[in-house]
């Protein structure tokens, strides 16, 4: 995602240093929860095989549901309901906000932080599940 990034004023999209900072963190906090969320799933899990499609199985309606795909406008109110709880939602608006500088259309209220809360809170609660997993079989650390 770096390297992307480092490509993006080659490709006409030129951020501040505070975009780019906001960038980052934004990213870091997504990766921090993201990784939570599969060694959260692998922890439990006795094969590779079975990981891998679980983890599929969390990470592809997250993916959809985000607005990556389409804006929540143009969903349907039960599913544009549903991609207000997903918490990728805000972190590509978050992404959109720092790339484009200006709030983005398909999450009119989530500005900056916002949508750097909803993020970071859902790296918290991956961080706190991940906790209780491990020491649920006995881990200390």
């Amino acid at each position: 995602a770096m390297m992307f990034g480092a490509a993006a004023p080659l490709l006409g999209f030129h951020f501040s240093l505070t975009g780019s900072l906001y960038v980052i963190l934004i990213m870091a906090l997504s990766s921090y929860a993201l990784t939570g969320l599969g060694f959260l799933i692998a922890w439990r899990m006795d094969s590779t095989q079975g990981f891998h499609a679980v983890m599929n199985l969390f990470l592809m309606p997250l993916w959809f549901l985000s607005g990556a795909l389409f804006p929540p406008d143009g969903a349907p109110g039960w599913l544009r309901g549903v991609m207000m709880l997903n918490p990728l939602t805000y972190t590509l608006t978050g992404l959109q906000n720092a790339f484009f500088g200006a709030p983005s259309t398909s999450v009119a209220y989530a500005g900056f932080g916002f949508s750097l809360a909803v993020t970071a809170a859902f790296a918290l609660v991956m961080h706190v599940l991940c906790l209780m997993s491990v020491n649920s079989r006995g881990v200390k650390g």
